[in-house]
């Protein structure tokens, strides 16, 4: 219900801390204020200046910018942008491939967006191939009771 201030303090935040990662979180939580406002290009800008600072890539707390981008890019009805979020995440974090599926599974709303678009679903099987790829099975504890 305080939307309006939060979203002030956190722009204060951003404006005024000395640490880029305190930067970075004030403008991951900016961004998503604004998208559930639905000013998705601001929220961009915002999560675009985490991957910008280069902390989506060298701190693994802001690898999933590139996916709120996605996101929002797809709420805009980008969907060859959102595409293109998607896969620069992935081959920059392919360890993060199970992860990043299941923010898509965690998401009904980010479900509804992608299958109420014509085509998107399908783009992104073909695009995001690794996203619908099972994890490989676990290779622990072969072995064990070999003599």
């Amino acid at each position: 219900g305080k939307r309006v201030r939060a979203a002030n303090a956190l722009r204060q935040l951003f404006r005024t801390s000395m640490s880029d990662e305190n930067r970075a979180h004030a403008a991951v939580q900016l961004g998503k204020l604004l998208g559930e406002e639905g000013d998705h290009a601001k929220a961009i800008a915002c999560n675009r200046w985490v991957v910008m600072s280069g902390l989506a890539d060298l701190d693994p707390r802001f690898f999933f910018a590139r996916f709120n981008i996605g996101i929002h890019y797809a709420a805009l009805g980008k969907v060859a942008r959102s595409l293109a979020a998607f896969r620069a995440l992935l081959d920059r974090h392919p360890e993060r491939a199970g992860e990043t599926a299941g923010f898509f599974l965690a998401s009904a709303r980010t479900r509804a967006l992608i299958d109420r678009q014509p085509g998107f679903a399908e783009a992104l099987l073909l695009r995001c191939p690794e996203l619908f790829t099972p994890p490989a099975p676990s290779t622990a504890g072969e072995g064990e009771n070999d003599q």
